[in-house]
């Protein structure tokens, strides 16, 4: 039986939840809502937001904020999980 992607395993794994919410902007950092409507669907906003999952960014969404690299992840899961929150969520 093949593995199936599950976007909040996903967000748990990596600990997004320690700095995203789904809905409410409580945390740190935008809840995912706001970062789909911040990005519309076309390849090269996939591709950016592949960029700042994968290495990093800082003062996207609020100043000083900089969110860490997540290097380990796999490519294929960084895009699932984009191909998710772009368009299911």
């Amino acid at each position: 039986m093949k593995n199936i992607f599950s976007p909040i395993k996903f967000l748990k794994f990596n600990n997004c939840y320690l700095c995203h919410n789904i809905k409410k902007s409580v945390k740190l950092a935008p809840n995912l809502k706001k970062i789909k409507n911040f990005y519309k669907i076309n390849y090269k906003n996939k591709k950016h937001l592949f960029k700042k999952i994968k290495f990093g960014n800082k003062n996207i969404f609020k100043k000083n904020i900089i969110m860490p690299s997540f290097l380990k992840i796999k490519k294929k899961c960084i895009y699932f999980f984009i191909k998710w929150l772009l368009n299911i969520l």
